[in-house]
């Protein structure tokens, strides 16, 4: 049925074409409404002072209700998420008065929220404090607030200990679950239970060291989609995603461990790309919550490349041969690089993740290794280790909660 019809064909529309005109109007006067109650930026500013750093937001409209803050390096970014929010058409980003921010882009993502991303001259000092009223937000970093004392945890470092005001958080996924399988051994063995006892085991070992605060997507044998794993990371503010699976081949031959952090630009190897292509089924995907810049401007695009690689994808490596070298000593690697391909699951944005394939149940070998409860306990321990070394490398730079 067209809507482009002339007034008299309309007017003897059928009961049921009324329906769908009704229904059809009433939704755009729900976005329209939508639309007005949303807060609209208007202007970004910044001061780099002696002691703090400080960006503001001016917004007209709603105040904008917990924005989200976080930071990336290698170039310096802060971004911030503001829920019900939009770039108002008379913004000042485009003459922008550089001080400490030099640049400002900006993309929707699905469910009204609105993510800057600011380039900064340099990285920021401490933790961000953010204050929303009706006109603006605005976030400090630095200064006697952020100064304040706060209750330390410490990481054990076996070079003594190093402060933190607050536990690092860890998310350990156990691949598939529930209706999904995952691969299967000649045995019958599901890749869903080895991988949920090995998880188990790394979650223990985590959960055991002073400052370190682990849990799993899942805890027992049922489904998730991915972006449901991804979202149960953010819920918890998570500082690390590491996703526990096991891995098959053709032939009975293939064996060892295999790392994996993200890449956009394609699959390092032929493994990779079969990897991803396999762990990525569309029946795990329904990725309602992926950010929508299909309509976008090169700008805009190039927020999402900023947010899905630059320092993640670095910081991901960096945890991927930190994992390499905790184990490779309790298990053979199928290869000792870190690996690069387009994991679904590892595509939150703010937050180093990895997929660690812990060996072949399509191997004699790997199956027997990956069904014994003392290997499962040994590679727990090595994925742990190889969590904790990354971190006393390079502790997480996002706020106290």
């Amino acid at each position: 049925m067209s809507y482009h019809s002339s007034l008299p064909a309309v007017q003897h529309r059928s009961p049921s074409g009324w329906c769908v005109l009704l229904l059809f109007t009433l939704l755009m006067l729900a976005v329209t409404a939508q639309a007005a109650h949303a807060a609209q930026v208007r202007a970004v500013s910044s001061v780099n002072g002696s002691t703090e750093q400080r960006i503001r937001i001016d917004t007209s409209g709603p105040a904008v209700s917990q924005p989200h803050v976080f930071t990336l390096s290698n170039p310096s970014r802060v971004v911030v998420d503001l829920p019900a929010s939009k770039v108002a058409s008379g913004n000042n980003f485009g003459s922008l008065r550089k001080n400490w921010v030099t640049n400002v882009r900006y993309g929707s993502l699905k469910g009204g929220s609105l993510r800057l991303v600011m380039d900064v001259s340099h990285a920021p000092q401490g933790q961000p404090q953010v204050e929303t009223t009706g006109g603006y937000v605005r976030v400090t970093f630095g200064g006697a607030q952020a100064a304040a004392p706060a209750a330390a945890s410490r990481t054990a470092s076996s070079k003594g200990a190093t402060q933190h005001h607050r536990d690092i958080v860890v998310a350990i996924d156990p691949g598939h679950g529930g209706k999904d399988t995952g691969t299967t051994g000649s045995d019958g063995t599901y890749e869903k239970t080895v991988v949920l006892s090995i998880a188990k085991q790394v979650v223990n070992n985590l959960n055991k060291r002073s400052g370190f605060k682990a849990f799993m997507t899942r805890d027992g044998d049922y489904f998730l989609t991915l972006p449901q794993r991804v979202e149960t990371a953010r819920d918890h503010h998570a500082d690390f995603f590491a996703s526990i699976h096991a891995n098959a081949a053709k032939g009975r031959s293939a064996h060892g461990t295999l790392i994996f952090a993200l890449s956009e630009h394609g699959a390092s190897s032929t493994m990779a790309s079969w990897m991803a292509r396999k762990e990525n089924h569309s029946s795990m995907l329904n990725d309602a919550d992926a950010v929508d810049l299909s309509d976008k401007s090169a700008s805009v695009r190039r927020t999402l490349i900023d947010l899905s690689l630059g320092s993640k994808e670095e910081r991901s490596s960096a945890a991927g041969l930190d994992l390499v070298k905790s184990i490779s000593k309790v298990n053979s690697m199928f290869n000792y690089n870190v690996e690069k391909a387009n994991f679904a699951v590892l595509r939150s944005p703010d937050i180093p993740a990895v997929l660690v394939e812990t060996d072949f149940l399509s191997s004699p070998t790997g199956l027997a290794k990956l069904k014994s409860p003392a290997f499962q306990a040994r590679m727990g321990k090595a994925i742990a280790d190889g969590i904790i070394r990354y971190f006393q490398l390079h502790p997480p730079h996002k706020p106290e909660e």
